[in-house]
């Protein structure tokens, strides 16, 4: 098994980007990158080139400012959250919200509005119940 650590995350950062030039305007950028290694790029809320974006985003960094706006871990999803209903199933568990909510100390209404290392966590809390290990 792949320890959960060494593996890449979902990850999505927005920085606004303020030029000193007065022609070019100020604008947004979102870069997005999923743990299967898909990256997605948005500039002012419309898809862009990932390439483009980066670019962009360095333009900002020699020629004006970048200011780090949003930095967040997509969910998970349905189909995850869906596989970890399963296992905690199979396991025996009835109430999934409540064990998860203990494995992460905070109320949990849906699992697939958990992040990809919240589940990870949630599966080894809940194999650890029974003295497993994963």
């Amino acid at each position: 098994m792949t320890n959960p650590t060494t593996r890449p995350s979902n990850v999505r950062r927005t920085w606004q980007l303020a030029f000193v030039a007065p022609l070019r305007p100020d604008q947004q950028v979102t870069l997005q990158a999923d743990c299967h290694g898909h990256q997605t790029a948005w500039i002012d809320g419309v898809s862009a080139d990932f390439d483009t974006a980066v670019r962009l985003l360095q333009d900002g960094l020699l020629c004006g400012t970048v200011t780090l706006i949003s930095d967040e871990v997509p969910f998970a999803g349905k189909r995850a959250a869906h596989q970890l209903h399963r296992l905690l199933g199979e396991l025996g568990f009835k109430d999934h919200y409540g064990l998860a909510a203990e494995a992460l100390g905070r109320p949990v209404s849906s699992l697939a509005h958990l992040s990809a290392p919240e589940l990870v966590l949630v599966r080894s809390y809940a194999h650890g119940q029974f003295g497993m290990v994963g």
